[in-house]
């Protein structure tokens, strides 16, 4: 594209199931800003000859997706990406019976959830599973332990569990084959996505499809699968060239038999996982390439018997390799692995392919190959060794590369029922580096100007290391033995010595100097009580005798005991949110449910339930949902509720102060550059900006911060900026950009004279109990650079000043728009919050445009409330009910659907009033009280 000078159109569409749009304006931004930086940008004028469209389009999901499915019937395209769209059905304990070695000497990199292999009979075919726990966690480990025996009470103690979730793929079948059928290319990037899954339909004669691409261990963690694959690409296309070429190499011969060649040769390659074959349209280079390695797959049949014995074009796992475009790695890697005695022998070996005219050369180049290979991927992928200390003879992330393993093997290896167990501890035994594992290596030479049917495979060098040597055997192959494998089945030995590289793990049992902690960390699970009496507690203990026990907190006087919610239908029941028992674990409510159901009303009812309690709240309203005359009438007279109309009272707040931290009374203030990160970092999420223009602002920010201090300001940052554009240095540019993107927001000028006690006057303020930043006014992307900054000095104010027995209740709603990040103030405060007094109310429509990790830290809220959701959310509500009550989503999903305006179900933490224990996850359809009901006689 960088050479057309003729113009050209990019048409995208874009098809979510939620009405959420901020995940697709992030992208829209991002191409915005690409445009804008090609027109100050000399390298990036192609882009003045694209001409992009954007479509976005929500779709439904029920009725069997039929309005998605009539979309795609209408829309023609060249390539459709499925992202993360699998979606998990639920999870389940699974026993794992025998010693799970998880010891404290490698690294923790990185945190995953694993694949599990698939599982043949028992209507099992479209399913796939996960194992989302991880036994290195002793916390999480002993919790999901007393989980899962409070499940199955009769469980074995000897037993250690497992979490594993389950999706499948089957209700997705319909819509990618409708996306078959009208775009030439079809890319899955998924978890839970596999070779298998996409050609199901072959094997039952519905489509003709063809897998061209695979690769497994992709993504920022390593944790996708994607394939590409099409029904619009035939493999006749390639039987033809590769025919021809052989017309050519053979001749004279029948065209039959270079027929049959072709079709004996496109055969093997449906065995070779990630091998391009698309590329074997191309260049000649690439037929032959195509040739040679379907022949080595003849010389290597698969082995039954085994777990798996598979063949990978390492073109796929380029991100194995420490300069991913340089060419110098092999083509080919086969892993065969069995299980022995509950632990992985795994046999990897390395092939390069040459097909071309005799050469010292092409063999040199293939040596170097094949020994950089070695080289690369030995080192990495050596199993646990009790010797020496890590980060030395390991690489630092080693536990990425044994996930690396994992995967692989896990999406080409098949078991069943009876065996499923013990292919479960082999595999999370794989995880943690228990397996072994040996290497050999060779060289297919398969010589066209050869007229031999010979197949001469000899071990040619040695290659060694770390004290081993193994034999890399070279073959050479005549041309007329090609013919004779494809035409009459004629075999050839490839590795030809038994000389190998070998790495043993090293038993727990055997690691020197490791007696006292042989089995790792052995977590014990003990009932205190009868097991059938309601008031018994898990004790954890960590393996030497010695119990934690965990002394309760004496309840603080002024912290509201329960607030009132609503009354269970049917039984009359009332149900609260047990704010301050002592066993909650935070004090975070979280509200689902669409526009209209009444949510905003909840809210109300709640803060005037605290206001009862003399407890404080603050709204946070950037969504003009809590402006005066949305209040209810008895709120403003009971609450009196004070607006702060920033677009006439400008925060009170500055966003460039350097953060304290209080250690042991002590100060200490973070630096310059850390401000800077931080600042830039919140312009960035918004804005999207790009790498060049971040760091132009990340420059700005920290020279000024340096200089001034805490006299730094919004006017000052725009001066530093335009220093920088005046300059002509390398960011001189961005920083223009960067300017034009942030003035609109600075003209507002919604920050004043910084008052650090304007928070504690707001929650101690005894004639209003609510507060309200009312961001009316402002544009969606200012209103949230304000609620960000706000959060940010919210957060550095009581990570200093806060009392977890001194709540500080916080309001935000549709929090599907804030930033979710770890490291933002609305991460801390879900993850950190209580420690500082921190409760959050928070209230969204839909979770669609947040990742794994950002749900979950959100489903740490103690107690939920789900009132009727959007009809494309509303299976994905029932999931997340369905697995924390065991009950079957298709229930959730007609429940959630009948619920009327106020009517909601309630989910968290309930009192029991006989042993006065908090009960984890009971749920309760409930009808939200009334507020003139709650005002006290």
């Amino acid at each position: 594209m960088k050479n057309r000078e003729e113009p050209f159109a990019l048409r995208i569409n874009i098809f979510s199931d939620s009405k959420d749009d901020s995940a697709v304006m992030r992208w829209v931004n991002a191409w915005k800003d690409r445009w804008q930086q090609a027109e100050l940008s000399t390298s990036m004028k192609h882009y003045a000859n694209c001409r992009i469209s954007i479509a976005y389009r929500v779709v439904s999901r029920e009725n069997d997706a039929e309005q998605f499915k009539r979309l795609l019937k209408q829309t023609e395209m060249d390539i459709m990406f499925f992202s993360d769209f699998v979606d998990l059905k639920g999870s389940r304990f699974e026993p794992v019976i025998g010693e799970l070695y998880i010891g404290n000497d490698y690294r923790r990199f990185p945190v995953l959830e694993k694949a599990c292999c698939k599982k043949s009979g028992g209507g099992q075919d479209y399913k796939r599973e996960r194992i989302l726990s991880n036994q290195r966690f002793q916390l999480g480990s002993a919790y999901a332990e007393v989980m899962a025996r409070l499940n199955n009470r009769h469980a074995n103690s000897q037993e250690r569990h497992v979490v594993i979730s389950y999706s499948d793929f089957h209700p997705w079948v319909k819509i990618v084959n409708e996306a078959h059928a009208h775009s030439s290319w079809v890319v899955c990037i998924d978890p839970s996505v596999d070779e298998q899954l996409l050609l199901m339909g072959n094997n039952k004669g519905q489509v003709k499809r063809e897998i061209v691409g695979f690769g497994s261990g992709v993504g920022a963690h390593g944790e996708n699968n994607f394939t590409v694959s099409t029904e619009h690409f035939s493999m006749l296309d390639i039987s033809k060239k590769i025919s021809s070429y052989t017309a050519a190499l053979f001749a004279p011969i029948e065209k039959e038999k270079t027929d049959a060649i072709a079709e004996s040769l496109g055969r093997e390659t449906l065995h070779i996982a990630g091998l391009s074959v698309v590329k074997a349209t191309g260049p000649i280079k690439f037929v032959r390439e195509f040739i040679a390695n379907a022949l080595v797959r003849k010389l290597l049949p698969r082995e039954s018997g085994v777990f798996c014995d598979e063949i990978f074009s390492l073109d796929a796992f380029i991100h194995w390799f420490d300069d991913p475009y340089n060419n110098r790695r092999p083509d080919l890697l086969r892993i065969k692995s069995s299980i022995v005695n509950g632990y992985f022998n795994i046999e990897a070996q390395l092939v390069e392919c040459k097909l071309a005219q005799q050469s010292e050369g092409y063999l040199q180049e293939a040596r170097e190959q094949i020994e950089n290979g070695l080289k690369q991927l030995v080192w990495k992928f050596k199993p646990r060794l009790g010797e020496g200390p890590i980060g030395i003879y390991d690489p630092p992330n080693q536990r990425y590369w044994w996930m690396q393993l994992h995967r692989l093997i896990a999406s080409k290896g098949e078991t069943n029922m009876a065996q499923y167990n013990d292919t479960l501890l082999a595999l999370e035994r794989l995880s943690e580096g228990c397996f072994n594992i040996s290497w050999q290596a060779a060289i297919a030479a398969i010589w066209t100007d050869l007229d031999s049917d010979e197949c001469a495979s000899r071990a040619d060098w040695e290659y060694s290391y770390e004290g081993q040597s193994l034999d890399v055997c070279v073959v050479q192959i005549g041309k007329e033995f090609l013919q004779k494998a494809c035409l009459e089945k004629q075999s050839g030995e490839i590795f030809v010595s038994e000389k190998r590289i070998k790495f043993e793990f090293t038993p727990p049992a055997e690691i020197p100097g490791n007696d006292a902690d042989c089995e790792g960390i052995a977590v014990k699970i003990a009932l205190v009580g009868e097991p059938d009496q309601d008031n018994f507690s898990p004790v954890i203990s960590s393996g030497d005798d010695k119990e934690m026990v965990v002394e309760p907190e004496n309840e603080k006087p002024k912290i509201p005991e329960r607030i009132m919610l609503g009354r269970a239908i049917n039984t009359n029941r009332d149900i609260y949110w047990e704010f301050g028992h002592k066993d909650l674990p935070n004090r975070h409510l979280l509200i689902f449910g669409a526009s209209g159901t009444g949510k905003t009303y909840t809210v109300q009812s709640i803060i005037f339930e605290l206001a009862k309690c003399k407890q404080n709240s603050l709204i946070v309203d950037y969504t003009n949902g809590f402006i005066t005359n949305q209040l209810e009438m008895i709120v403003k007279e009971a609450l009196k509720p004070k607006q702060h109309i920033v677009r006439r009272e400008p925060l009170p707040i500055n966003p460039f102060r350097q953060q304290c931290d209080v250690i042991e009374d002590f100060e200490l203030p973070e630096d310059p550059a850390t401000t800077a990160q931080r600042v830039s970092g919140v312009f960035s999420e918004i804005y999207q900006l790009g790498d060049q223009q971040k760091s132009a602002l990340y420059t700005a920010i920290r020279d000024g911060v340096n200089e001034s201090g805490d006299k730094f300001n919004m006017a000052a940052l725009m001066q530093r900026l335009d220093v920088i554009s005046d300059s002509g240095g390398p960011i001189a540019a961005s920083a223009a950009s960067v300017m034009t993107k942030i003035q609109p927001f600075v003209d507002t000028k919604p920050f004043g004279m910084e008052d650090p006690q304007s928070w504690e006057r707001i929650f101690s303020d005894d004639n209003s109990r609510c507060h309200i930043i009312q961001l009316a006014g402002f544009m969606k992307e200012f209103a949230r650079l304000i609620t960000e900054f706000a959060l940010i000095d919210l957060y550095r104010y009581y990570r200093a000043q806060g009392d977890k027995n001194r709540p500080k209740v916080v309001v935000l709603d549709e929090i599907q728009n804030l930033d979710h990040r770890l490291e933002s103030p609305l991460g801390q405060f879900l993850t950190e919050g209580r420690k500082f007094g921190i409760s959050l109310v928070l209230a969204t429509q839909t979770l669609s445009n947040l990742g794994k990790d950002e749900r979950d830290r959100l489903f740490q809220a103690s107690h939920k409330l789900f009132f009727k959701p959007a009809d494309t959310e509303i299976r994905s509500y029932a999931g997340i009910l369905a697995d924390a009550t065991g009950e079957k989503s298709d229930e959730w999903v007609t429940r959630l659907a009948s619920l009327k305006r106020g009517e909601c179900y309630s989910l968290g933490f309930a009192l029991n009033d006989r042993s006065g224990t908090l009960e984890p996850n009971k749920w309760f359809k409930i009808k939200i009280n009334d507020i003139e009901n709650r005002v006290e006689s």
